[in-house]
């Protein structure tokens, strides 16, 4: 072969890798017309169960249906509920020397620890001053209410914390005596509210209802709070206890609520007669914060804000987007098949990834060898980095660390944190619980992170094409591989 001729073979083997290169590129402008409208104002932040949240699942089915991908589930809707809160039933009370009490003007039943439906019919402890000084057990708080005088406790517990550490000194039932009767709702510890507890009942009564309680013992309510501040005794070094002679029945019930939610499916079948049987998963969530109206500090007057949600997680579920359109357009299938998924309900507790295995209709979790999952990639920067983690949920952590960094085309700091309290803040978590290795991208939390301000202008949109590029040159590692990942459990 001549020198010229060797010359001409070179200039057309660079002219094709340069055009093989380039389209495997991820238009950025094809990411951002995808991502402005998820995370436009008319979207209204995506909030499970919405008008923004119905027009964000509609146009991720339609494009994965332009795609010509099978739609699973209900064409493409994968349907559940979750419980996202809890109103007053209809068997609440309270009787108090034969009276049957007033709810709201003696009494509030409060639903700590999501207790559905819960009674207590016991003696009365009183208890004040320094409630973090009592110990793990107290014996006199065995099957009695302990009624704690709010304005004489003086510790720098919240009401919620000091509940929960009368609870489990051994309290049966905690009433608490406030000055007004409000009819909170609140949660102790944020406990998932798709799950419920036994702990006993917990009410607010009035200061009137606690002054009966206590007028067998001869002291009142304002005499309680007005001894620990004028008997020379430093109120927080120590606690006190009254045992009561009275009794007193409650009764607190509280029913569920239920917001509906979807995830979108949509399914790739490989092209192998036997590893089309197995299934590789790439997920992402598209619900965020929604819209939230607040008095303004300045003004008093009532604001609107909405949480866009551009990087959290618009960038995921148009990285998943743009993975099945790249998959899709391709001549040769991957030899198993792919299944993309939009998560609803994330930031409500991963409610739609756990769902995932639980429809009647749903995908075997011995079928999915593998999970990516994009959350959050689309505010990298030099300093921050782009984290992939998990890649030590396989016994292959090397080989696949190696081959994510060979990949990258374009980032400057990427790493492979092998703990990461990050690991458990992600729709990833639901398929390591079943034993399936799992690789999550993220360029990490930023200032805007769950605030107004994550809107579309301020994403990298340059560097979520590396990104992309990166998972997609993981995917298709996973899907034609000659063996599966080796999952490995993580050490803590």
């Amino acid at each position: 072969m001549t020198t010229t001729k060797i010359q001409a073979f070179f200039l057309i083997f660079a002219v094709s890798a340069t055009a093989l290169f380039a389209q495997s590129q991820y238009d950025t402008t094809d990411i951002k017309r995808h991502l402005y409208y998820l995370a436009s104002d008319e979207l209204g932040g995506r909030y499970p169960e919405t008008e923004g949240s119905q027009k964000a699942s509609d146009y991720l089915r339609g494009q994965y249906a332009a795609m010509g991908l099978k739609l699973l589930f209900d064409n493409g809707f994968q349907h559940f509920q979750f419980i996202n809160g809890w109103t007053s039933g209809d068997s609440n009370q309270a009787i108090l020397n034969g009276r049957k009490l007033q709810i709201e003007k003696d009494f509030v039943p409060m639903d700590y620890f999501q207790t559905r439906l819960s009674s207590l019919d016991a003696e009365v402890v009183a208890v004040w001053g320094n409630i973090s000084k009592f110990s793990d057990t107290e014996p006199e708080f065995k099957n009695r209410w302990v009624m704690m005088v709010e304005n004489a406790a003086y510790d720098d517990l919240s009401r919620s914390h000091r509940v929960v550490k009368l609870m489990r000194a051994g309290a049966s039932g905690v009433l608490i005596v406030a000055d007004t009767l409000r009819p909170e709702i609140l949660n102790v510890y944020r406990i998932s509210t798709h799950k419920t507890t036994t702990m006993g009942p917990v009410a607010c009564i009035s200061k009137a209802i606690a002054d009966s309680l206590l007028r067998g013992a001869g002291l009142t309510v304002d005499e309680i709070v007005n001894s620990t501040r004028t008997s020379g005794v430093s109120p927080t070094s120590v606690n006190y206890t009254k045992k009561l002679a009275k009794t007193i029945a409650v009764t607190t019930h509280f029913m569920p609520t239920y917001t509906n939610a979807k995830n979108v499916v949509a399914y790739m079948e490989g092209s192998d007669p036997v590893l089309k049987n197995e299934i590789i998963v790439v997920g992402g969530h598209y619900d965020h914060l929604g819209t939230q109206t607040r008095n303004s500090r300045k003004t008093g007057l009532p604001v609107t804000k909405i949480y866009n949600g551009a990087d959290d997680n618009g960038s995921g579920s148009v990285g998943v987007l743009e993975l099945a359109q790249k998959y899709s357009r391709q001549a040769n299938r991957p030899k198993r098949s792919v299944i993309f998924v939009n998560f609803d309900a994330e930031e409500l507790g991963l409610i739609g990834s756990s769902h995932f295995f639980d429809d009647t209709n749903a995908i075997n979790p011995l079928c999915v060898k593998a999970m990516i999952n994009l959350d959050m990639i689309g505010r990298y920067t030099d300093e921050k980095g782009l984290s992939v983690i998990g890649t030590n949920t396989s016994k292959e952590t090397k080989e696949l660390q190696k081959m994510i960094s060979k990949s990258n085309n374009g980032l400057k700091t990427v790493d492979f944190p092998t703990s990461s309290v990050l690991f458990f803040g992600s729709d990833h978590v639901n398929y390591y619980k079943h034993k399936i290795p799992v690789v999550f991208f993220c360029t990490n939390v930023h200032p805007d992170y769950h605030k107004p301000t994550d809107t579309a202008e301020k994403i990298n949109y340059q560097a979520m094409s590396h990104i992309l590029q990166m998972a997609d040159i993981l995917l298709d590692n996973l899907a034609n591989r000659k063996r599966n990942l080796n999952f490995k459990a993580l050490e803590f």
